[in-house]
């Protein structure tokens, strides 16, 4: 399972949001296993179980996720 976070701007970029570690960990303890961030997203964050993968693009999100 994959969840994504980012806002999403009229370039269809994935921009940065804040509380990745937060947003990593409630995504852990949901049985996610893949959570997809912005490129952006400066982050250092490692959630045991998780894979954190970094995206620049809505586009390149959804290619991952379909």
């Amino acid at each position: 399972e994959q969840l994504m976070t980012g806002i999403v701007d009229d370039e269809v970029a994935l921009l940065p949001v804040g509380g990745i570690e937060t947003k990593a960990r409630a995504a852990q303890a949901v049985g996610t296993r893949e959570l997809i961030i912005p490129a952006s997203e400066p982050t250092d964050v490692a959630v045991q179980g998780l894979r954190i993968v970094e995206s620049p693009s809505i586009t390149d999100a959804l290619d991952r996720i379909l």
